[in-house]
């Protein structure tokens, strides 16, 4: 049966009208128990001395103090933060206050109004003195406090990797959903360069 009802919502969710009444249909009939949370698979290593993140503005600035303090939350205090925003109007009047108080390490960077994310990225890199970089946006956020553990343990195990690309999760008001690729953790001693 409930083969039969996610062959006919795939197959009728191409029409505009239709799909938003398939989607709700979908989730009440084809929605089952949340999942149980998976243990730990790695040990959490010392992130203050092995991981810088960089977090870089993307589509609109008013997102980074959320993102910051969420990110604060998964952090130890002393954990290195860089976070690259444009100068312009918009991004000049969002108020970090909360986001450096979450984080004593933050460092804000003001890049020139035409600067792209790749550009932060790239200039973080370069000052990084931890083993490992996070890349991120400021739209990203890790879903529970031990992902960032886990893809540092899992990079730390793994030294042969250069990038590891995890799926992480955006949130829109209330709901969170996949953010497919916006970031990589770089293995420094790799030698790997963007």
């Amino acid at each position: 049966m409930r083969l039969y009802v996610l062959l006919a919502l795939v197959a009728l969710g191409d029409w505009p009208f239709v799909r938003w009444p398939l989607l709700l249909a979908r989730n009440l009939l084809l929605s089952g128990p949340v999942p149980r949370p998976l243990a730990p698979k790695y040990e959490c290593p010392d992130l203050a001395n092995a991981l810088t993140v960089v977090m870089t503005a993307k589509d609109t600035c008013s997102q980074a103090p959320a993102a910051l303090v969420h990110l604060a939350a998964s952090l130890p205090s002393e954990t290195r933060v860089v976070y690259h925003r444009p100068t312009y109007p918009g991004c000049d009047a969002v108020d970090l206050a909360a986001a450096r108080l979450a984080l004593p390490a933050l460092q804000i960077v003001d890049a020139p109004p035409d600067a792209s994310p790749v550009d932060g990225f790239l200039t973080s890199l370069q000052t990084a003195a931890t083993p490992f970089v996070l890349l991120v946006h400021n739209d990203v956020y890790a879903m529970d406090a031990h992902s960032i553990c886990e893809l540092a343990g899992a990079a730390a195990t793994r030294p042969e990797h250069a990038v590891f690309a995890p799926q992480l999760y955006e949130r829109e008001a209330t709901v969170v959903t996949p953010h497919a690729h916006q970031a990589n953790l770089r293995n420094a001693s790799a030698g790997m360069t963007f």
